[in-house]
C-alpha cells in the first residue's frame, strides 16, 4: 500500500492543478486563451514546472472559449466621465439605508435625481450573524459634479464594495434630465 501513496499523490497532485493558468488569470476572461499565455509567462520567468500545465490550460481555454469571445466583443462599460471636467465635490451624507445629496446650487433636478438614484442601489445582506443591513448608498466615496463643455452634466461617485470598485456616471442633457446611468467597474482590491 505503500508504494501506491506516491502515485496517489502524484495524480491528486496533477488534478489540482491541472489548467491553473487558466484560472489563475488576471483578470478573467481578459483575453483569448489566457491561460496558455499565463503559462507562457511562467514558463519564460523560470517556471518551467508549468509547461506540464500547457496541456490542461489548452484543454480548459477551449472549452471557455465562448465566454472569452463574447467578453471580447462586450467589453464591460468603461468610464464614460473620462474627459468631462470637474466642477465641484458634491457633499452626501451616508446613512444605513438612505444618504442625503446636499443641493447643487442651480441644479435642483440633478440633485434631486441622484439622491432618488442612490436611495433606490441595492441593498446588502450580510451574513446570518451580522443583522445589519445596508444600502450600497453607504459606501458612497468621493461624489463629484462634472460638466463636458457642450451643456451637458454629469454626477460621478464610486463604492468599494466586497473587493471591487464601483464607479457610477450619472449623465444630464442640457435641460438637466437624465440621459444615461452607467454602472462600470474602476478596479479590485484586495477585501
Amino acid at each position: 500500500m505503500t508504494s501506491k501513496m506516491p502515485n496517489l499523490l502524484a495524480v491528486v497532485a496533477l488534478v489540482t492543478c491541472a489548467g491553473c493558468g487558466t484560472i489563475m488569470r488576471n483578470p478573467p476572461n481578459s483575453n483569448v486563451y489566457g491561460g496558455v499565455r499565463t503559462d507562457g509567462e511562467w514558463i519564460i520567468h523560470g517556471g518551467v514546472i508549468a509547461i506540464i500545465d500547457v496541456p490542461f490550460s489548452l484543454t480548459a481555454d477551449t472549452l471557455f472559449l465562448p465566454f472569452d469571445l463574447y467578453s471580447v466583443a462586450n467589453p464591460p462599460p468603461s468610464n464614460p466621465l473620462i474627459g468631462w471636467k470637474s466642477i465641484g465635490t458634491v457633499v452626501c451624507k451616508n446613512g444605513e439605508m438612505s444618504a442625503e445629496v446636499s443641493p447643487l446650487p442651480g441644479y435642483k433636478g440633478i440633485s434631486d435625481d441622484v439622491q432618488n438614484y442612490v436611495n433606490k442601489l441595492p441593498v446588502e445582506h450580510g451574513p446570518s450573524w451580522d443583522p445589519v443591513r445596508r444600502r450600497w448608498c453607504y459606501w458612497i466615496e468621493d461624489m463629484r459634479f462634472y460638466e463636458d463643455g457642450t451643456g451637458q452634466h454629469a454626477v460621478g461617485f464610486h463604492i468599494p464594495h466586497n473587493g471591487t470598485w464601483w464607479g457610477y456616471a450619472l449623465i444630464y442633457d442640457k435641460d438637466n434630465k437624465r440621459v444615461k446611468a452607467v454602472r462600470f467597474i474602476e478596479g479590485h482590491y484586495a477585501s
